[in-house]
């Protein structure tokens, strides 16, 4: 399963000096939300790139209601917690093939998920085809997903280490970084230590040594590199602890 948090986000397939064609995407998956923010419809756009910058708009799927169908699952309010723990948000189950409008060879692929209200979207299954040919876009490297923010303004989101867990690094891997913030740690995801402030900068990845003790560890972001939403491509927590497998 991956999954990426918020209302207007998206999947990303990066090939590494080669490109493909494709059709046609066939997903299965669903997104949680929040029924009471539910409003404006939602957009499900593929989109494709040669330089990572530069999309064009292959096909999409837009609506004034809600897309997929209901289910009666309701999901955890966090997308790290376990499926089987009981859960208080509604789900749109998703199961559809998205044909192209658009054709042509890319070296990137997205798919951008818009929809005021939504927690956060989980995908099971995505597969690219040509005509009945499946476009291999393996191996799984290649699939990346990011988190981007609402707003410019000071925005936030963290992860579960799963247990309480000692760490001395962490590393920020931006698309879009945040040049004024800072680092968290919780043991209960409601009382926070600050760790560390973002150290900003030009670079894509903030490499920030820390003293943590927690299992949930924030990032607050509180002004963006250009005046544009933050993107956050992977969040490394590195350390001691966390979950254990037992026989």
């Amino acid at each position: 399963r991956n999954a990426v948090s918020g209302e207007d986000a998206y999947f990303q397939f990066a090939l590494k000096n080669w490109k493909e064609s494709a059709d046609r995407v066939q997903f299965r998956g669903s997104v949680a939300y929040d029924e009471s923010k539910v409003k404006n419809g939602y957009e499900i756009v593929c989109e494709g790139s040669n330089d990572g910058e530069s999309w064009t708009e292959l096909g999409a799927f837009r609506g004034n209601g809600m897309p997929g169908k209901a289910s009666k699952y309701k999901a955890h309010s966090d997308p790290n917690k376990n499926s089987w723990e009981p859960g208080t948000l509604p789900t749109r189950m998703l199961n559809e093939t998205l044909k192209f409008e658009k054709s042509g060879e890319f070296a990137y692929y997205r798919m951008r998920l818009k929809m005021d209200g939504a927690a956060y979207w989980s995908f099971f299954e995505m597969n690219f085809y040509k005509g009945e040919k499946l476009v291999d876009l393996l191996p799984s490297k290649f699939f990346n997903s990011a988190w981007m923010s609402a707003t410019t303004g000071q925005e936030w989101l963290y992860v579960d280490l799963g247990s309480q867990s000692q760490f001395d690094n962490v590393k920020l891997h931006w698309i879009n970084k945040a040049v004024k913030g800072k680092l968290q740690v919780s043991t209960d995801a409601k009382q926070w230590i600050d760790l560390a402030d973002l150290p900003g900068g030009e670079a894509n990845i903030d490499d920030i040594k820390v003293n943590g003790k927690g299992r949930y560890v924030k990032v607050v972001m509180d002004q963006p590199a250009n005046n544009e939403r933050y993107i956050l491509s992977e969040l490394e927590v590195m350390g001691k602890g966390g979950l254990l497998a037992h026989p």
